[in-house]
């Protein structure tokens, strides 16, 4: 989020980074237990959009790559 509020346009160089990533990890999302069909259907989608090449340009677009996964996986836990 620190990249994108120092690049982002409209921001209009308002916020500098105060220096790099610390220990950066994988995004996560983080959804219901109960709603596992709606677990499934994410992980797919998600899949989909990584093997596609469509993840990477949407994270290169919003400058958010150091956190980015390479597969969708359910209850990754670090």
């Amino acid at each position: 989020m620190a990249e994108y509020n120092t690049k982002s346009p409209d921001r209009g160089g308002r916020f500098q980074p105060a220096g790099g990533y610390l220990q950066p990890g994988p995004y996560g999302i983080t959804l219901n237990k109960a709603g596992t069909g709606l677990q499934y259907a994410l992980a797919k989608a998600l899949e989909q959009l990584i093997r596609n090449g469509e993840y990477d340009r949407l994270l290169a677009k919003w400058n958010v790559q150091t956190g980015a996964v390479t597969s969708a996986v359910l209850n990754g836990g670090l």
